[in-house]
């Protein structure tokens, strides 16, 4: 995922951050490095457009934004201005969730999936994904206050997205718009 601050517009008062693609090991303590060095200040707003990544990593991503007191969006940046669209899948979406505030912009997308393939890919068993499972679970606790969403990307297929409607955003207290 690579970070660069935006000095643009009303929404960009206490500045922005624009995270844009995948979210990788490192990704955390690259975001908290980016931070220091550009003095940003609470407040300050995160802007994701990105397919995802490692999920533990999005986690991290996400408390490393809650610490700083940062507000997230979900939106695009292009030529010095906001345009429509912008999406934050799977382990974004999780970091998104660390943000004090919350809002998807325009026609921005967030959607959630399962994480079988970090099972895979890591040689997790059954065990580790329950533990995972919880974790998450925990997480979603503290940073909105519910873990019901969690059914809703258990229940979609890794290769799939659920594309959240703007009523299960505001259901599942995933915007605070």
């Amino acid at each position: 995922m690579t970070f660069e601050r935006l000095e643009a517009g009303p929404a960009c008062r206490a500045g922005c951050i624009l995270a844009t693609g995948e979210i990788e090991k490192g990704s955390a303590e690259a975001f908290t490095q980016f931070a220091r060095a550009n003095h940003i200040r609470r407040g300050a707003r995160v802007i994701f457009d990105s397919p995802g990544g490692v999920l533990l990593e999005g986690l991290r991503l996400g408390r490393a934004i809650r610490d700083a007191g940062l507000v997230t969006s979900v939106g695009r940046f292009e030529d010095g201005e906001f345009i429509a669209g912008g999406q934050c899948v799977s382990a974004c979406a999780y970091a998104f969730l660390g943000g004090v505030q919350r809002r998807v912009l325009g026609d921005g997308r967030l959607g959630v999936h399962q994480f079988a393939a970090a099972i895979d890919s890591q040689g997790l068993t059954a065990s580790d994904a329950q533990t995972l499972m919880g974790l998450i679970a925990i997480y979603l606790d503290r940073m909105v206050g519910k873990t019901s969403v969690l059914t809703l990307a258990a229940a979609t297929p890794p290769a799939d997205t659920r594309w959240l409607s703007a009523h299960e955003l505001r259901r599942y207290a995933l915007v605070t718009d």
